[in-house]
């Protein structure tokens, strides 16, 4: 399980002590926040003539906090942003 926690801003995430920010690798991503909850492949669309290979990860956060969703375009993360929040349970 991961510990992401909450954005820094919107081009960088902290997990656990580290960060990771918008053009880090795949690799740099998964080795710095482990395992996604979900990885989404969307497949290839074409961008400028040239089709992109886009892939989501999707990091679930504690109660109370907004899932992180990352964005990698040919293994090159491109967008973090928050998801809906997690809810909180009885």
């Amino acid at each position: 399980m991961s510990l992401v926690s909450h954005s820094v801003n919107a081009d960088t995430l902290r997990c656990g002590s580290k960060l990771i920010k918008t053009g880090d690798s795949t690799l740099d991503v998964l080795l710095t926040c482990g395992e996604p909850t979900y990885k989404e492949d969307l497949s290839s669309h074409p961008e400028k003539h040239r089709s992109v290979k886009v892939v989501r990860f999707l990091y679930t956060q504690p109660k109370g906090k907004f899932h992180k969703i990352l964005e990698f375009h040919d293994g090159v993360l491109i967008k973090i942003e928050n998801g809906p929040r997690s809810k909180k349970t009885d």
